[in-house]
């Protein structure tokens, strides 16, 4: 993805105001829509040719972010599905990542000891878990 569509993205996530639109621009900024490959030595007139052998492929989130945890944060429990998780080091407030999550719970993963701020929901309807530390 190209910088000025991740800010076109970034910037739909936002202000994103349904859960539809909050879906669509976090699946744009995640990658979680199908990726396709075409030829590279091809022409600007893309109906003329079919992408790769068993192309279009899905990746899913867990997919893509499959770095290796030290541990796990309490599980994260919510009423609706579909909520967004931002995890940040509480020391600095660094964002270490956030994801979507499709169904009501999740289990956030860390890569180092410490102190994490966890919020979860989406917008308008964030909730927040301070001090969390590996379980």
């Amino acid at each position: 993805m190209s910088a000025s569509a991740l800010q076109k993205a970034i910037l739909a996530l936002d202000r994103a105001t349904t859960t539809s639109e909050l879906v669509e621009a976090t699946q744009t900024i995640c990658g979680l829509k199908d990726l396709e490959a075409a030829p590279t030595e091809m022409s600007s007139d893309l109906s003329k040719y079919k992408t790769h052998k068993g192309w279009p492929i899905t990746v899913s989130v867990n997919q893509q972010y499959n770095r290796k945890p030290i541990g796990y944060l309490p599980t994260i429990k919510m009423k609706q599905k579909n909520f967004v998780v931002r995890v940040s080091k509480e020391s600095s407030g660094e964002l270490v990542y956030a994801r979507r999550v499709t169904g009501k719970s999740f289990r956030p993963k860390v890569f180092e000891k410490g102190s994490y701020s966890v919020e979860a929901g989406g917008p308008g309807k964030w909730k927040s878990f301070k001090n969390q530390k590996i379980k």
